[in-house]
């Protein structure tokens, strides 16, 4: 019986690591040896993915003798990154949250279209998020004044009932004022 936990344990410890080893990898052995490094440059630029990937790809396909072809990565990326860096895309990419992806554009004929609009964009998903904690927070307050023993406690849950409102009616006011300009 413990043999067989130990068995089983060994099996889903091994499992786990080589899926760890794997997500670790930008491109598996099978992947590197067919690799059209053109397409593959144009689906990383495309995506707001850095150039610096392709060291990654060379690391990990030297391990199978397969060498990527900087040129061919490079012409690819260049065409991927132009049709991300758009003022559509970065409206995406900032209504999503994806702060990271603010600076992939850096020095391309894109920038200053992508730029303007990822922001105003990721400022009104930060609106939606504070308007998203607020309401939780109302929640919380809520249930605690159902449950309030005392006068002076329920006055206070009150008083910070009507400062989250307040806070909420304000975001929204932003919000509002804010998605009257999209691209």
């Amino acid at each position: 019986m413990a043999n067989n936990f130990y068995r089983s344990a060994i099996i889903v410890l091994s499992t786990s690591a080589a899926l760890l080893l794997s997500a670790c990898e930008s491109m598996s052995p099978e992947q590197c040896k067919v690799a059209d490094w053109a397409r593959t440059g144009r689906e990383d630029g495309s995506k707001g993915e850095s150039r610096s990937n392709l060291a990654d790809y060379t690391k990990d396909c030297a391990k199978v003798g397969v060498t990527p072809s900087p040129s061919a990565y490079y012409y690819g990326w260049d065409q991927g990154i132009a049709t991300f860096c758009t003022p559509q895309r970065g409206w995406r990419e900032g209504m999503d949250g994806n702060g990271f992806k603010r600076d992939a554009c850096a020095g391309q004929a894109g920038e200053p279209g992508f730029v303007m609009a990822f922001d105003r964009a990721y400022q009104i998903y930060n609106i939606n998020q504070q308007l998203t904690n607020i309401a939780s927070t109302s929640r919380d307050l809520e249930r605690r004044l159902s449950e309030a023993k005392t006068d002076d406690e329920r006055n206070s849950l009150r008083r910070q009932l009507r400062d989250q409102d307040k806070a909420a009616e304000n975001l929204r006011f932003n919000l509002q004022l804010m998605n009257t300009v999209q691209p």
